[in-house]
């Protein structure tokens, strides 16, 4: 299509037309074109203008009752001629089709040869939603539709270090409207359902190729714009069918058919249309209804592991998570609500201070997203200072544990730890205090919760396990006896003896497992069985309540969108370290005599307890 017909047919369309009202017009203009050339040809006149491309219809006198030759081979050309049949090539070698076209067969496989193959670039197939609200792939008509807007279905070539802003170029470029949509989501086909969309999580350092290789397999690409529709934004492609002759616009829908179903052939596509007497919409049902599924359902025999997830090799700017938090914090905290004041005593104790810090929390009415104000009893104390000490006690009750003796929340070794699966403690709403606690002191600049397990930081922001599935490790296992039989069982493909057997048959019992797995030769299933049980399964229902509570102040959807932040909500153990030389550098004393030598014992002090630390 011409650039100038392309431009007639923008302007009619943007118009108010309706495809399906074009299409009739199409349809109107091919039964008007039949009609001129059959009283044409029964006055025995020649067409002086017929266009090239219309099926020519020619009427021959009624012979019904005879049978020739001639008769026989006149139908065969007709019915040739009526649905574009082309006989198959005796050559073995691709070349040009009949009328100039070319080999689609023979071209496609060379193309998909030189992309795939190739070692500097990636070649996927994407596709650009409309809507910020969309999250089922696109049927039939929708894809025809997003087709004429020139946002259907394109085969992107991508080079293989392209990583981050360069990406997303490559997105814009092949659909411009997104550029002005403000922001693009990543989408493939969920698992859970038949046509759902799952986001496809943004990894620590930005997308790149191989991620995303990884995650996608052979499953198309959908790209969602995420804060303004692109209804207003785009230009189509197949407007102002009144300006056009009934040829062209048959050629358009043929074309629009043809990007929908790439593998259907042209001639598959063109009959389908004289089926439907014209109808885009029906020629699509007659074709989908002839095609199998596409590959959107394929899942990737790989999955990105913790190191996909959490990158060592962090690309982001120190400043970057701390700005992302500062625009959570701002668009969060109610500046122009009443101040929440919390009232904490350690007069009579830390047991005391604790059970009024829980208070807090498991009492409903308590503002979280408000101003906050921290007043310890019988002490003096304003600013910034009491509100970081509130919650160093308050995530101290997270770590240790509450009362005497002590009642853990959470169990296993440093940078391992998962919750304990306490249904006494779920009753009490204890877990949902836990994930309030750990929200309300990330908005309020408190510090994260240290040590988690890998596993329990994935669960806790990425919203669909089975697309991408937890990094499990055997160190996350919290009960000794049990790491002892995984290891065992991780270091001998030998027959598994009796002792070890009696060991695991418990957890299995308690797993719900197949206790037939313990005579199968593969140990792998047998130990990602018990894995994901004992850390994820058992544990799911402490978690989700540390996850609502979390959710109060919208904490959970910002990891689950920005996972370059799960580092700062839930750091490792080691970095809550502190330097000496770090901490003097922030301690200012007052001027006076005695500064000097309160400086020089203070220092002593310092290096003195580093020591003890090494």
């Amino acid at each position: 299509m011409t650039s100038s017909s392309r431009a007639s047919i923008s302007g009619n369309l943007t118009g108010g037309n309706t495809a399906r009202e074009l299409l009739e017009n199409c349809a109107n203009n091919l039964a008007e074109a039949s009609r001129l050339l059959l009283n044409e040809e029964m006055s025995g006149g020649r067409s002086a203008s017929v266009p090239s491309l219309l099926i020519p219809i020619t009427l021959r006198p009624n012979t019904a009752g005879t049978h020739s030759p001639g008769n026989s081979n006149s139908a065969r050309i007709e019915h040739q001629k009526l649905f574009n049949y082309q006989p198959a090539k005796t050559s073995t070698k691709p070349g040009p089709k009949k009328g100039g076209g070319v080999n689609r067969r023979a071209k496609r496989a060379r193309v998909d040869s030189g992309g795939q193959c190739s070692s500097g670039v990636w070649v996927h197939k994407f596709i650009c939603l409309e809507t910020t609200d969309h999250d089922t792939t696109p049927s039939v008509k929708q894809k025809i539709d997003l087709q004429m807007k020139g946002l259907g279905e394109k085969e992107l070539v991508i080079d293989k270090k392209a990583k981050g802003q360069e990406i997303m170029n490559k997105f814009y470029e092949a659909f411009p409207p997104l550029e002005s949509s403000g922001g693009v989501e990543l989408l493939r086909t969920s698992t859970r359902s038949g046509r759902g969309l799952d986001v496809i999580p943004i990894p620590k350092g930005g997308f790149t190729v191989d991620y995303l290789r990884s995650v996608l397999g052979q499953a198309r690409c959908y790209l969602r714009p995420i804060q303004r529709d692109l209804q207003d934004l785009c230009a189509t492609e197949c407007d102002g069918i009144d300006e056009l002759e009934g040829t062209e616009v048959v050629d358009c829908d043929v074309d629009t058919l043809q990007a929908v179903f790439p593998e259907t052939e042209r001639s598959a596509i063109i009959s389908a249309l004289n089926i439907a007497s014209g109808s885009c919409d029906g020629a699509a049902d007659i074709l989908s209804q002839s095609i199998s599924s596409d590959s959107d359902r394929e899942i990737p025999d790989y999955f990105p592991s913790c190191e996909d997830i959490f990158p060592l090799d962090d690309e982001f700017t120190p400043k970057e998570p701390h700005k992302i938090m500062d625009d959570f914090r701002n668009s969060v905290i109610d500046v122009d609500s009443p101040t929440q004041i919390f009232r904490v005593s350690r007069m009579n104790g830390g047991a005391e201070m604790q059970s009024d810090i829980l208070s807090h929390y498991k009492n409903p009415s308590t503002r979280l997203k408000s101003p906050i104000k921290i007043r310890f009893e019988g002490e003096d104390g304003v600013g910034v200072g009491p509100i970081r000490e509130f919650f160093v006690e308050a995530l101290t009750i997270v770590e240790e544990g509450i009362g005497n003796p002590r009642v853990l929340m959470f169990e296993g070794e440093r940078d391992h730890k998962v919750p304990v699966h306490s249904p006494q403690m779920r009753q009490t709403g204890a877990y949902k205090a836990v994930g309030k606690i750990i929200g309300h002191s990330i908005l309020h600049g408190g510090p994260g919760l240290y040590g988690l397990s890998p596993a329990v930081k994935h669960y806790f922001s990425t919203k669909d396990l089975s697309l991408f599935p937890p990094p499990l490790q055997v160190e996350d296992l919290p009960y000794y006896d049990l790491r002892e039989c995984v290891d065992e069982l991780c270091k001998t493909d030998a027959e598994i003896p009796e002792q070890l057997h009696s060991k695991l048959l418990p957890y299995l019992v308690e797993s719900g497992m197949d206790l037939s797995l313990l005579a199968d030769c593969n140990r792998k299933l047998l130990i990602q069985g018990l894995l994901m049980y004992f850390v994820i399964d058992k544990r799911v229902l402490e978690m989700n309540d540390m996850i609502k509570g979390m959710e109060e102040v919208s904490l959970y959807t910002l990891l689950c969108k920005q996972t370059s932040i799960v580092g700062t909500v839930f750091p490792e153990d080691g970095e809550r370290k502190l330097i000496p030389e770090v901490f003097k550098e922030r301690i200012e004393f007052e001027e006076s005599s005695n500064s000097s030598k309160a400086k020089e014992f203070f220092d002593n002090y310092l290096m003195e307890i580093s020591e003890r630390c090494k």
